[in-house]
């Protein structure tokens, strides 16, 4: 079972909910699973990933455009 409620209370304490609320529904459905406790959801957010052209999902989500390319990454996780 993954920690979608922590994970939204995390994302929160750092952004507004206007900026959190496209990622709802995505890591509820798609990123709960593979995110089994906070600690692995914030270690993601906060390193670089080759998947996200070597940058980090916490830098890309400052953009529209990044929140989409972040949004389907947690797509493909699935």
């Amino acid at each position: 079972m993954g920690c979608s409620d922590e994970i939204f209370d995390f994302l929160l304490k750092q952004h507004s909910e206007k900026e959190v609320e496209p990622f709802i529904l995505c890591i509820a459905v798609y990123a709960d699973p593979h995110f089994a406790n906070i600690e692995t959801f914030e270690s993601w957010w906060n390193i670089e990933n080759l998947a996200l052209g070597g940058k980090k999902p916490k830098a890309l989500a400052q953009t529209k455009s990044g929140i989409e390319q972040v949004l389907q990454y947690l797509v493909q996780l699935e």
